[in-house]
């Protein structure tokens, strides 16, 4: 497991003074204790760092998941809300719904792009990062 140091600093709620995830973060998040940093310092030397792209690549796919996810889910009701605006014809209800509806969709959508786009990046720099090694490696004479 990785170097927790940035998520303690970022959420000190979910860990405990011994920086130990809390019982309610366990709950709230099951996979938190598992997972391991994707960038962390290397015991190799000060400054170093080492990149795990298998990780990073996993977390763009699964922020790319959950763009498609928000959109299938948080659009879920609009059938409902139609028939709704649809059956409320003539009174101020129907054009304040259609109006939040209309706020709602716009707002998932942005949530779907920018987390599409959070996957697309990660993944972009994982196979960088791997791709900058190889080449980088090729000018190194085996000993």
């Amino acid at each position: 497991m990785g170097d927790k140091s940035l998520e303690r600093a970022l959420n000190p709620w979910m860990f405990d003074k011994s920086g130990n995830l809390t019982p309610a973060a366990q709950q709230q998040f099951p996979d938190a204790g598992g997972t391991p940093a994707a960038i962390i310092t290397s015991s190799v030397g000060p400054g170093v760092l080492q990149m795990d792209t298998t990780i990073l690549k996993a977390c763009g796919d699964r922020a790319n998941t959950l763009g498609s996810q928000v959109i299938t889910e948080l659009g879920a009701p609009q059938l409902d809300i139609t028939d709704a605006v649809t059956s409320l014809i003539g009174l101020d209800s129907s054009g304040a719904l259609n109006t939040a509806w209309s706020l709602w969709q716009q707002q998932y959508q942005n949530l779907s792009t920018t987390l599409t786009s959070i996957g697309q990046n990660l993944i972009a720099g994982a196979t960088s990062t791997t791709e900058t090694d190889h080449h980088n490696a090729g000018h190194f004479r085996p000993e």
